[in-house]
């Protein structure tokens, strides 16, 4: 009788879980692009996902990130994970997942080749100018500066 009511419910428990392994895909790529996934990444991601997407304690995020690691290392199908942004996010928000993604690259100080030239192939997917790409570099740069002075 309210089966209309239940298929209601459950699209938007798919659609952030969709979104969900969306950035963390683009998130863990970002960390092991320079094959150096290490503990301040992990740690950063984390971070990110938890506050993005407001996940419950319970949430098994480390999980998450391992299994996405093993998924990348198998597939590193980024355009999956790029449509689904570019097709379930507005640009303010894409221009967000960009800052994540530079917030996980720029953790240990150092910007390698192979991080840029991921996040301006994404960037260049999701459709987020090289404007906006360049301004949210520097928004992430602030953000883990205040970080840092909060340490």
């Amino acid at each position: 009788m309210f089966d209309f009511l239940k298929k209601k419910k459950e699209e938007p428990i798919k659609v952030i879980d969709d979104k969900l392994i969306a950035v963390t895909s683009l998130l863990v790529e970002a960390a092991i692009i320079d094959e150096d996934f290490g503990k301040k990444e992990k740690e950063i991601i984390v971070s990110i996902i938890k506050k993005q997407f407001s996940l419950e304690k319970n949430y098994n995020i480390n999980e998450l990130i391992d299994n996405t690691v093993s998924n990348l290392n198998n597939s590193g199908d980024l355009v999956t994970y790029t449509r689904t942004i570019k097709e379930n996010w507005d640009l303010k928000d894409r221009i967000e997942v960009i800052q994540m993604m530079w917030k996980v690259c720029l953790i240990d100080e150092k910007i390698e080749p192979y991080e840029d030239m991921l996040i301006r192939r994404v960037s260049g997917l999701i459709y987020v100018s090289d404007k906006d790409r360049n301004e949210a570099k520097k928004k992430a740069l602030m953000s883990l500066e205040n970080k840092k002075g909060e340490s």
